[in-house]
């Protein structure tokens, strides 16, 4: 019986004859002792004719229903087929996760076209702002190679953060059990092509080549950190790993795909070092499926694509094509019958010049250095690929038309009165920066359609052009002049974020702080927040010789690596990256111990709850601190989406969450290091590529209007807290200071001798200390030192200061007692008579010790000798020079009497 069917009608029962008739007519044989089954195809791919006998299909079914179920690879279906790449969509598919140190664990994580080729789910492993060193194992299930022909390897990966070494390894097993510990099995590292450092990029790792090894294997992803401090490791993701056969035919090199005109791509390609024979295939999408047996021009592939070139030549000029029409392309190296993989590339023909020109085209000053530019993007039959807006600040004729196929680079720098910027099509807003105030700027648009040497400008009719004046300063904060209080910080919000126009990726930090934190004295360099250090802009990283990114606002404290307060310029500042480290998530405040970066006294303090910088950036971190306050206010808008705040103590009694503190230090910051030159130059800078100032470094007023005077509260202390003197010096002067003294009301505190006898120290007796209205110079209470001839050991006397009272509610300081030490000064001398003993007894009797006391009538050291018979025998001694004495015996029999003498 003969038929005529289409491929859908029949491809479940003809699925061996299909895969391996791709680009010849062949027949197969259907079932199991069936009649063969003959066909023809056209060109175009369809099948034509089929000549097939009556089959029954529910009986065929039930055949198939009883055979082995294999994979179409051919190895064991109780295995992990690997020829559709494991991409993790459904699980974990039996893959093992071991930790060898730290339990940093692989995990599996989805987000909406986070994984490679825009799937959502990808593993991954990440011990950045960890201590410990990382040694982390992501393996598979065993893997048998025999089903495969020249076994090949890829998979993608990712990474974000910098550490010291790679961080990520395949490798690969022949003799590891299936389960625990990786490291008790010989593991040999693949050579593959890893994401660059920090690119947050999806990156092929190329064909690894697995011809070596046969039988059953393990592939492992090993992720590994430094742990020598908390930001310097990696994250990475991996996703989409595969094994495939390979014919052993290397592929073609080099193959590129240009749009050369509306209806032509060229195509060009390096052959393999076999000088084997190229055949390329086309589509319309990406899908190409594997040729087989002898392949023409003209013959389509089963899967997908239809042949176009086969030979030796090294290029194809693909003409007849669509307009604006992207055509995709694989090649393969042909050697006989035998196909390469075979690499793809794809290409989009030119489009004509754009139709019409933009419309609405408007130029609006909105602040001293920008001017926004917004208008409708063209429409008509063929629409532009982008636009090119040219500046000039002298006039519309001073504009010059690009030329077609002259593509203008970007220029921003608007210093020598001249610029130009590329804008993608949709996006109908672009702000030109780094603008002098109170200045007419002049601009032209020009739609265009393709890049490069194709580019082609509307340049017929007439040019959409607009100009206007930039604002000054004072225009920027219009909106928030006389007010106070929550209205001036309300104002201020809404000034900084509407003006927040600009949005950078965390990669893009490393250019754009090379520009704002540029070293004024060499313009290699950048300088590092909180140290002032000097270093080299490519110098960027996590290594002890270079910089990274330090937020100022603590990116853990509510912003959480979201825009736009992740990437904020006026937060982000490069920073020595163990300094950085040392900052980690805390608090600002004063205290703590200095921080010594191997050697270099960095003049930062911290403990285990603050971070106190130098005193010559202190106000520069706390205007930082404002702004940030004043920016996020959490109104749950896309550009504003957390609410920040300042508090008054640190996290040690607050959780983290999205507040940071201390407030009252940064205002006394902001006070006692006012802002400099180069503060307000950074600030200017920020403006040119962000869009907003901070407010706080404009008008240093706005801080105490917004959130009061700094407390300035006074206290009185010692200027030290320990001090020695000799018995024979006569005289210890104790200085007592004090902090923020009141202008209009005097401060006192009694000086109150807490330990110690008063006779010694000449009858002392409390002192009490005036600080007049005003007066920070420090008072001095004098104490007598009473010189013996005793000889003794040295004294403490301890002094307090007391009932603190008067100033600005004024109160004891640190440290507010003091130790005095009194050495002596006299001379044994000759005394022959022996001292009195009295009070002898026994105490403290064990089964093994007893302690024997007793009293002499002056100072003198102590012996007791002992022994079971009144031989004695055995003895203890003390220098210790005393009248009470208490010698202590040990290691003697139980139930045993002894005889002693003192």
């Amino acid at each position: 019986m003969s038929r005529k069917v289409s491929l859908m009608s029949w491809i479940t029962m003809t699925l061996f004859l299909l895969i391996t008739t791709a680009c010849s007519s062949l027949w197969a044989q259907v079932g199991s002792g069936g009649t063969p089954v003959s066909f023809t195809k056209s060109l175009s791919g369809e099948i034509d004719q089929v000549d097939m006998p009556d089959v029954d299909r529910d009986a065929l079914l039930a055949e198939d229903a009883q055979q082995p179920k294999t994979a179409l690879d051919g190895h064991d279906p109780g295995q992990v087929a690997f020829d559709d790449p494991e991409d993790f969509e459904s699980g974990y598919d039996g893959w093992t996760i071991y930790s060898v140190a730290n339990n940093y664990d692989w995990e599996r994580n989805s987000s909406a076209g986070g994984g490679a080729n825009s799937t959502s789910y990808y593993m991954y492993c990440n011990a950045y702002n960890s201590d410990g060193a990382g040694n982390d194992w992501l393996i598979s299930p065993s893997i048998d190679l025999s089903g495969y022909t020249n076994p090949q390897l890829d998979f993608y990966s990712w990474t974000s953060y910098t550490d010291t070494i790679t961080g990520l390894e395949a490798k690969i097993s022949t003799n590891y059990s299936g389960s625990g510990d990786p490291t008790s099995a010989t593991w040999t590292s693949l050579s593959a092509t890893l994401a660059p450092q920090d690119s947050e990029t999806w990156t092929n790792s190329g064909d690894i080549d697995l011809s070596a090894y046969t039988g059953t294997v393990y592939i492992a992803f090993q992720y590994t950190s430094t742990g020598n401090s908390a930001g310097s490791s990696a994250l990475w993701r991996v996703d989409e790993v595969r094994i495939n056969s390979s014919s052993g035919v290397v592929d073609p090199s080099n193959f590129t795909a240009t749009g050369q005109s509306v209806s032509q791509i060229n195509l060009a390609w390096t052959a393999n070092s076999g000088n084997d024979n190229v055949m390329v295939a086309y589509n319309t999408t990406d899908a190409f499926g594997a040729p087989s047996g002898s392949c023409n021009a003209g013959d389509p592939i089963t899967g997908g694509g239809s042949v176009i070139y086969n030979g030796s030549a090294t290029t194809y000029n693909h003409s007849g094509l669509a307009e604006s029409a992207t055509y995709y392309y694989k090649a393969w190296s042909v050697n006989g019958v035998a196909y390469s993989n075979g690499i793809t590339a794809n290409g989009t023909t030119l489009k004509n010049e754009p139709t019409n020109h933009p419309t609405n085209f408007m130029a609006t000053g909105v602040s001293s250095s920008t001017i926004r530019l917004t208008w409708t993007d063209a429409a008509g039959t063929t629409s532009p690929d982008g636009y090119l807006i040219k500046a000039s600040n002298v006039s519309f004729a001073a504009i010059t038309n690009p030329a077609d196929g002259s593509p203008v680079s970007d220029d921003t720098n608007m210093s020598d009165g001249v610029g130009a910027a590329n804008v993608a099509q949709g996006s109908g807003l672009y702000n030109f920066s780094g603008l002098s105030a109170t200045t007419e700027y002049f601009f032209k648009i020009y739609a265009y359609t393709n890049s490069g040497s194709q580019i082609d400008y509307k340049l017929d009719g007439t040019i959409p052009s607009d100009s206007d004046l930039t604002t000054s300063v004072a225009d920027y904060y219009a909106s928030a002049m006389g007010l106070s209080g929550q209205q001036l910080k309300d104002a201020l919000h809404t000034i900084v974020t509407t003006s927040h126009t600009t949005n950078y990726s965390y990669s893009q930090l490393w250019d754009i702080l090379s520009e704002t934190d540029e070293d004024p004295n060499n313009s290699s360099n950048v300088l590092l927040f909180y140290t002032n250090r000097s270093r080299s802009k490519n110098a960027h990283g996590g290594g002890d010789d270079e910089w990274n990114r330090e937020h100022t606002w603590v990116n853990s404290h509510g912003i959480d690596n979201n825009l736009p307060g992740y990437t904020d310029l006026h937060h982000l500042r490069p920073c020595d990256p163990n300094v950085n480290n040392a900052r980690g998530s805390l608090d600002f405040d004063e205290g703590g111990s200095e921080y010594n970066d191997d050697g270099y006294a960095t003049g930062c303090n911290y403990d285990g709850n603050s971070f106190e910088p130098p005193d010559n950036v202190k106000g520069d971190a706390a205007r930082i601190i404002f702004y940030m306050a004043v920016r996020y206010e959490g109104t749950g808008s896309g550009s504003d989406p957390y609410d920040l705040e300042m508090v008054d103590n640190t996290n040690e009694s607050t959780p983290s969450g999205s507040v940071l503190g201390v407030e009252s230090t940064l205002l006394q910051w902001h006070t006692d290091d006012p802002v400099d030159t180069w503060e307000q130059g950074r600030n200017e800078r920020i403006y040119s590529r962000q869009g907003n100032r901070n407010p706080f470094i404009d008008h240093p007023e706005w801080v105490n209007s917004v959130w009061g005077e700094p407390t300035t509260e006074t206290t009185v202390q010692f200027s030290t807290a320990v001090g020695t003197v000799g018995e024979g010096d006569g005289t210890y002067n104790l200085s007592v200071t004090i902090t923020n003294p009141d202008a209009t009301s005097a401060t006192t505190a009694n000086v109150v001798l807490t330990n110690g006898s008063g006779t010694d120290i000449g009858d002392y007796t409390t002192q009490t200390v005036t600080f007049p209205a005003g007066s920070s110079t420090p008072q001095t209470v004098t104490i007598t030192i009473t010189d013996d001839i005793e000889q003794e050991s040295s004294e403490l006397f301890t002094f307090e200061l007391q009932n603190v009272a008067g100033g600005n509610n004024a109160s004891a300081g640190s440290p507010s007692q003091f130790g005095l030490t009194i050495t002596d000064n006299d001379s044994p001398t000759s005394d022959v008579t022996p001292p009195v003993i009295s009070n002898v007894q026994v105490s403290g009797i064990t089964t093994t010790a007893a302690t024997v006391g007793f009293d002499t009538d002056e100072l003198a050291t102590s012996t007791v000798t002992y022994g079971l018979t009144t031989a004695y025998g055995d003895s203890e001694t003390s220098q210790t020079v005393a009248t009470s004495h208490a010698i202590s015996l040990t290691g003697l029999q139980s139930g045993t009497t002894y005889h002693y003498q003192v």
